[in-house]
């Protein structure tokens, strides 16, 4: 798969024609940290209805291919309305006082 960006921005896991160099230069402490995540779906109980949407949002974005991947406006437009609200006061609960 081929990935047009600058260098610059995509540092140095990217070589200059686009291939992904991942695990290749990284450090060992980055493969280990991945290595110990558990796959996506585990991350959340499927028989909730909310966390069945929010995994479906988390899939949606994070594909690989980029002609496939949603991109965030659309897929945050595309979420029930009340997951969207609960994600705008988490978001705002995140957030640091000034």
């Amino acid at each position: 798969m081929r990935v047009h960006c600058s260098r610059r921005s995509v540092g140095r896991h990217i070589s200059s024609d686009g291939e992904l160099l991942w695990p290749d230069v990284a450090n060992q402490e980055s493969i280990k940290a991945v290595q110990k995540l558990k796959p996506l779906q585990e991350m959340f109980d499927l028989t909730r209805q909310d966390h069945a949407q929010f995994y479906d949002l988390c899939k949606r974005l994070l594909t690989f291919e980029p002609n496939r991947r949603e991109c965030s406006a659309r897929a945050l437009s595309r979420l029930p309305p009340k997951l969207s609200r609960e994600l705008v006061r988490e978001e705002a609960r995140a957030r640091p006082r000034a």
